[in-house]
């Protein structure tokens, strides 16, 4: 069974501490290599993108403003990760 909350339920069920502590903890986790993380859908709209980016390639089919490649699909099919160094603890 799948159960759906509004945004009053949610506040009612989590405090923002909690879940900055759980935010802060997966992170780490992540940073330190103790989980996988599962690919996730990609949406082809050109190159990859983001922010910006995102609306640059839905409206001009690829992104302008920045060089996205290295955020590409394509490095993960290569086994060339791309860390994140700047997670702060």
């Amino acid at each position: 069974m799948v159960h759906y909350f509004d945004e009053a339920r949610v506040q009612q069920l989590l405090s923002v501490p909690d879940l900055l502590q759980g935010v802060r903890e997966a992170l780490i986790a992540l940073t330190l290599g103790q989980v996988v993380q599962p690919l996730r859908m990609v949406m082809p709209i050109g190159k990859p993108a983001s922010g910006a980016e995102l609306a640059q390639g839905l409206l001009r089919g690829q992104a302008t403003s920045i060089d996205v490649q290295a955020l590409g699909f394509e490095r993960l099919v290569k086994n060339r990760p791309l860390r994140e160094l700047a997670v702060i603890g």
